[in-house]
């Protein structure tokens, strides 16, 4: 997919944007605070129905602004062309036209432009909780496997359900019982897509990591499923089903631990995607012994091996919103990384602070753009 033109209002400080002759890379250069962004924010609006910095909307439209709107008009893969308008409202409202249709979910919005993101909050792929992880891989199983997102929804309404009669105190398992059949049924389908994922994700992040980062020792993903404590490397991930009986045996076990705390512990909402890095012939977690710029070259391989994947499995190339590229990275890495980006064919969109990095790539597919105080003008070179 790539986006031809772009309109936004009322986000943040950006002014009236129009943006027109877009190229494969497109370089948004400015001071801080200039509005850079802040314009990335306004395109992941447009694929995604939100900002990736916050899902308070009403922090990202325009102070004394009842809504912020914006349009793209995209070609994908296949050569035709789409049309996708987001209105977000302060009061959570939203509508959502694409090829001048209403539509009423968010998740169409990353059916037609799948969007993916590399910048501060990234890091929380190795820092943070196991929910930014899971979320890195429900976006990859999403966008290969249709009947993902209806599975996905029904077990967190099943789950829902089960959490809110632990919370009003079930005094025993025969309460919870039946809610835990469609439970492990649902925590089949789940897991067959992710494993079905995984089977070549594992390929693709070591791509990327060979050609980002040659010089960096060897890094491992290890999956566990939520039912258990065991972590399975990547590569060794075939799926098979999950045995129902045994299943069932679990939650019986763990019902007292459930009631105590109100919640369900096991279960594909448990599950996590562990990143190991070889040091001094032990795999330790990479957080604990990588610096900065390690860090930004994982996550950004992880981040552009679900491109390469989508790229494979669907024969589409997402759009990647790049804010703050060159921070953390040397000159040998941020080279590295342009060749490699230009390699995969994914439009991109970069916010840096000066231009030299559009000075390396200016042979290629590029477009560099001003940002200065909220308005955007196109370089003249």
């Amino acid at each position: 997919m790539r986006i031809n033109t772009f309109q936004a209002s009322n986000v943040r400080n950006l002014a009236q944007t129009s943006l027109q002759d877009l190229a494969q890379l497109n370089f948004f250069v400015g001071d801080n605070g200039a509005g850079k962004t802040s314009l990335l924010e306004a395109i992941a609006v447009v694929g995604m129905g939100r900002s990736f910095r916050t899902h308070r909307i009403a922090h990202v439209i325009e102070h004394n602004q009842d809504k912020l709107q914006v349009f793209a008009q995209c070609i994908d893969d296949n050569q035709r062309t789409h049309a996708l308008g987001v209105t977000r409202y302060k009061n959570h409202g939203y509508e959502i036209r694409i090829n001048h249709q209403s539509v009423h979910q968010l998740a169409a919005l990353s059916r037609h432009l799948p969007l993916l993101t590399i910048d501060n909050g990234t890091f929380a792929l190795l820092d943070g909780p196991s929910s930014a992880r899971r979320r890195c891989i429900d976006w990859g199983a999403f966008h290969i496997n249709e009947s993902f997102y209806h599975h996905w929804k029904s077990f967190h309404r099943v789950l829902k359900q089960r959490n809110a009669l632990l919370k009003q105190g079930a005094r025993s398992y025969v309460l919870c019982q039946p809610w835990d059949e469609p439970f492990i049924a649902l925590s089949q389908h789940i897991e067959r897509i992710r494993s079905t994922y995984f089977s070549a994700f594992h390929h693709a992040f070591t791509a990327s990591m060979n050609a980002l980062a040659p010089d960096i020792p060897s890094v491992t993903l290890h999956y566990s499923n939520g039912w258990s404590a065991t972590k399975t490397p990547l590569a060794n991930t075939v799926w098979q089903p999950l045995d129902q009986k045994a299943l069932q045996e679990k939650l019986v076990n763990t019902f007292a631990r459930d009631q105590r705390f109100g919640v369900s512990h096991l279960g594909p909402h448990k599950a996590d995607l562990h990143i190991l890095i070889n040091h001094h012939d032990t795999l330790l977690p990479a957080k604990d012994v990588c610096s900065r710029g390690q860090k930004k070259i994982i996550v950004a391989a992880l981040i552009l091996a679900q491109a390469q994947m989508l790229a494979s499995a669907i024969n589409t190339r997402c759009v990647l919103l790049l804010d703050d590229l060159a921070s953390e990275l040397d000159a040998n890495h941020l080279q590295r990384f342009l060749s490699h980006l230009t390699s995969m064919g994914c439009q991109s969109f970069i916010s840096v602070i000066d231009d030299h990095l559009y000075r390396w790539a200016k042979p290629l597919d590029t477009a560099m753009f001003h940002v200065e105080r909220g308005r955007i003008t196109p370089a003249c070179i």
